[in-house]
This record gives structure tokens, C-alpha cells and sequence, in this order.
């Protein structure tokens, strides 16, 4: 039978009346259709695929070398005359490919169309007949794409970017897989693929950190998905999230109930006296709470928490301080606290403004004036400065906040320089194969590539505000999505991720006359 697929046939092989298989007739239709109505503006091809042995004359063979045809030829099978395919092959310029099954031949087929010429009509990097047939990754699963959309699950990574390398093993050709090219979010974890190339995470892994949360939920968190242990405390995210008593965000020593029990008992009889030696905040809460009630009474609340009653009790007595209407006690002594152990200033912001006052001068006496003063200058109000304490934002690594809508979002100092080196400057490069965009800003963002100059870092941090004033709001799962479509400064979409609590996760432009895009 022979199969016309625009300037190359397919020529299977069929069984000859006396047995075997009559390769020749085969040929010779294949070389009469080339001869007779082939078009010289192309080249001339014939690809061969029998499944046995058979008749065959070499003047098939001498007829398509005077006619400039190339035949690649295919042995299906044990049973097949290897050296006659690759004389055949040899002969003409084409090549021999023997495979042992059926479900080998996409891969023989793609190969041959690539070096024939191949056609990739919707440019994103895969020939049209290995989307069409499909192609496998390295533990077999096969994948099949759209020619016409370069994007076939739409989630801004090209198929090809997605697919990865095309390697040889053994004999096999397969694709080293970046993320599932059909999947939108290739391994289920709230992050697609993207985003999953934008943070350095792994898109095929939910839990790149291996500490028992899915990346997603870790956004939505604010635990970092690349560090099982965010804070650093030794205690995986997982153990401090679902501990009612601990939060993954805030490192802090783990003290048992009866621990617990003894500093507050402590804090409340040594107070400031005792204070260079104990710098846990239950410490502090004893010694604070000794300036409104009795010391017998603190004595009786820290040991109910000894004796197991957990924490409830003593911020239950800590919830009543405020009505006693003396907050200059309460500011003196985390003054003093602080002064003793500055490392804890978080720690006791955040421990203080959540269980006993939400006063921003409970703020300014931790991290003192001039940091709540520098927030001010940048158009947060005192309300606004405390409830990014309640959220476990660090003042001190705070770079911004914005109002968008009902909802403040913070920028940390960190989120920050990974958008400036990550999509301005290039200092940080994103995964091998992987793409990284850029704003043009005129920095060298790789040897030899400078992006055009129409903006400055402001002009950044001016257009990813606007991309959450303006922009169109995704929810998905523990994160917002903000898609924006500026039309200046050569950019026309920008992509902003927010987690559920306002903080700031990454921007980056998508596209535009402006915008470069490099695969490392």
C-alpha cells in the first residue's frame, strides 16, 4: 500500500502471492508516483516499512539513486532482511530503522520527519507530526498536543517548553519532561505550571520541600515551598501549621507545658531582674501580667498550664489587660524586654499585638519610631501598620504595602529583590530550559542580551501596583491571580501572585514588543 503525506511516501510492504512479502512493488509504485507526478520544487522521498522478507530487485534501488530519491526504510519485527533495508537506505541517503513493536514507530516516524524538514505550524517547538502521533517521557506515558496552539493547556508556557529535551537512551527517544504540556497545573498542588517555573519550584512534585504541604497550600500559607522549615527553628512547616501552639512563620524554641508553666511563673516573680536570662516570650508574658494582678494569681495560672490545661488560661488573663486601662505598664516592660533580647522584637510584636493590645504604640516600642514613622512616609496608617503585625509581616523586612481594594497587600524586602533579580537586572537565572521575562529596563540580563531601555525600577513598582488596582482578579485555590494588560512601555500583560493573606509573591510581564524572553 502506499500513503501520500505531501512530498513523502509511505510505503507498507504487502504479503506477495507466492508468500513473503513483495517489497519491490511497493517501490516501484512509489518511484512511478515521484517520477511521473512529483513536484521538483521539492525534494523526493520514500519511506520503506515492511514486517518481513520478501521479493525485491536492486533496480528499484538504482532507479530512485538516478531520480535523486531518498528512501528511509523500517524493519517491523525479528523478521526482516536487516541488510537489504540497509543497503536500500544506505544506498539512496536515507537511513534504516529497525524496531521490535508497533508502538515504537511513532518514534521512527517523528524522527524522520524532523530530518526531512519538519513543520511546526504553531512555532512552539514541537514538529506538527510528533504532536499529532504523540510523544513519551522517560517512564512512558505518552502525550498528545495541539499543532495549532502553541499553548495546548494554556498556561503560558509553550508546548515545547513544557515537553524539554528530546534525549536517546538505549535506543529510545523520549522527552525529558519539564511539566505535563495537557495540564494546566502538571501535579495538582493549587500552582500551575508558570508559576511553578517563576518560583523554582518543581511542577511535576506538589511538595517540592518534601515537608508534608502541598506547595500551593504553602503559598497560601506563607511558608516557603523551597524550605521544609521556613523560620528555621527545626520543626517542619507541616508540625508548626497544624500545631495550634506554634506557627510556621515565627521561630521559636519548643517549650513544654511544664517549661511553660515555670518561665510565666518566673517572668512574674524576678520580672525585670531576671530578664537577661530568660528571652522567651512566655517569660514576658508573666512579668507583664504581674504589673495588673497578683502574683498568686499568675503563680496559679502557670501552674493550670503545667499541669496541662494548655495555653487557653493565660491568654484568656493576657485578653484582660487593656481593661485595666495602664498600657504605659505594658509598653515599659516590652521596651525593656526588647532592649535585653533585640532578636525577639518580632516575636513579641506579633505575640503582643494578636493576645493583649493592638496599639500601634505596642508597635512603635518594638520596632521603634523611625520604622513605623518610614511606613507612615509611604501612606500606611497606624491601623494599617498593625494589622500587617497580626499577619506576621516583619516590619524590618518590609520594602511596602498597598491598599488594593479591602485588601493590603505587603511586599516584603525579599519578594522584592526576587523580581529585580529575577526579571530586571537577571541576576538570578530561572531552571536549565526554562524561560525567564524580562522588563525593559536596559540591564545586560545575560552575556550579550540587554533589554530595550524605556523604564526604571520605579516605573516596575508603579505598572505591578497597577496590575492589582486594575487588573482582572483570579482565585485559585490559596492565591490571587492578577492579570493586567498596561499597553506601555511595550508591555501588554503582566502577571501578579498574591497569597490569601496579602503577601506578595512574584510579578513578571507575559508579553510584548518590549518584552524578552531567555531559555537558560
Amino acid at each position: 500500500m502506499v500513503f501520500l503525506a505531501g512530498k513523502v511516501i509511505t510505503v507498507l510492504s504487502c504479503a506477495a502471492t507466492s508468500g513473503g512479502t513483495n517489497i519491490g512493488a511497493g517501490m516501484s509504485t512509489a518511484n512511478s508516483h515521484l517520477i511521473n507526478s512529483g513536484d521538483s520544487e521539492h525534494a523526493w522521498m520514500v519511506i520503506l516499512l515492511t514486517d518481513g522478507q520478501g521479493t525485491y530487485s536492486n533496480t528499484y534501488t538504482q532507479q530512485a539513486i538516478n531520480n535523486n530519491i531518498t528512501v528511509y526504510t523500517v524493519g517491523l519485527g525479528s523478521d526482516v532482511d536487516t541488510a537489504l533495508l540497509t543497503g536500500i537506505a544506505t544506498a539512496t541517503g536515507g537511513q534504516y530503522f529497525p524496531v521490535s513493536s508497533a508502538e515504537d514507530l511513532p518514534d521512527v516516524f517523528r524522527t524522520i520527519s524532523e530530518e526531512i524538514e519538519p513543520t511546526d505550524t504553531d512555532e512552539d517547538g514541537i514538529p506538527d507530526i510528533t504532536e499529532t502521533t504523540g510523544f513519551r517521557d522517560g517512564f512512558g506515558n505518552w502525550y498528545y498536543t495541539d499543532p495549532n496552539n502553541s499553548d495546548t493547556d494554556g498556561d503560558g508556557l509553550l508546548d515545547g517548553e513544557e515537553a524539554g529535551e528530546l534525549v536517546d537512551y538505549d535506543g529510545k527517544q523520549y522527552f525529558q519532561l519539564f511539566s505535563d504540556p495537557t495540564k494546566a497545573d502538571s501535579d495538582g498542588d493549587g500552582v500551575d505550571d508558570l508559576n511553578e517555573n517563576e518560583y523554582g519550584i518543581e511542577p511535576l512534585i506538589s511538595d517540592t520541600d518534601g515537608d508534608g504541604l502541598f506547595d500551593g497550600d504553602e503559598f497560601g500559607i506563607g511558608t516557603d515551598p523551597l524550605l521544609a522549615d521556613t523560620d528555621g527553628d527545626d520543626y517542619n512547616d507541616y508540625v508548626e501549621y497544624y500545631d495550634a501552639d506554634h506557627d510556621p512563620l515565627i521561630y521559636d524554641i519548643r517549650y513544654s507545658y511544664l517549661e511553660i508553666g515555670r518561665e510565666v511563673a518566673l517572668g512574674a516573680v524576678l520580672g525585670e531582674w531576671g530578664g537577661d536570662d530568660h528571652d522567651s516570650l512566655y517569660y514576658m508574658a508573666g512579668w507583664m501580667l504581674s504589673g495588673f494582678i497578683a502574683v498568686g494569681d499568675v503563680r496559679d495560672i502557670a501552674s493550670s498550664i503545667a499541669h496541662g490545661d494548655g495555653l487557653g488560661t493565660l491568654l484568656n488573663a493576657l485578653s484582660l489587660i487593656p481593661g485595666y486601662g495602664d498600657s504605659a505598664k505594658v509598653t515599659a516592660t516590652i521596651g525593656k524586654f526588647v532592649t535585653k533580647h533585640p532578636h525577639m522584637i518580632f516575636d513579641v510584636a506579633g505575640f503582643v499585638v494578636k493576645h493583649v493590645d493592638e496599639s500601634i504604640d505596642i508597635v512603635r516600642k518594638t520596632y521603634g519610631d523611625v520604622i513605623v514613622d518610614g511606613l507612615r512616609a509611604k501612606g500606611l496608617n497606624d491601623d494599617e501598620i498593625t494589622q500587617l503585625v497580626k499577619k506576621d509581616v516583619d516590619l524590618a523586612e518590609l520594602h511596602i504595602a498597598y491598599r488594593i481594594g479591602d485588601d493590603l497587600v505587603s511586599v516584603t524586602l525579599k519578594r522584592q529583590k526576587h523580581v529585580i533579580d529575577r526579571h530586571v537586572t537577571g541576576v538570578i537565572k530561572g531552571k536549565p530550559n526554562k524561560p525567564t521575562d524580562f522588563f525593559p529596563t536596559g540591564h545586560e540580563v545575560r552575556p550579550g542580551i540587554t533589554t530595550p531601555k524605556v523604564m526604571d525600577v520605579q516605573d516596575v513598582e508603579k505598572m505591578i501596583k497597577e496590575s492589582m488596582q486594575y487588573g482582572t482578579r483570579e482565585v485559585k485555590d490559596d492565591v490571587f491571580i492578577f492579570t493586567w494588560n498596561p499597553q506601555e512601555f511595550g508591555i501588554t500583560e503582566i502577571r501578579t501572585i498574591v497569597n490569601k493573606d496579602g503577601l506578595f509573591i512574584t510579578s513578571y510581564p507575559t508579553s510584548g514588543i518590549n518584552v524578552i524572553r531567555v531559555v537558560d
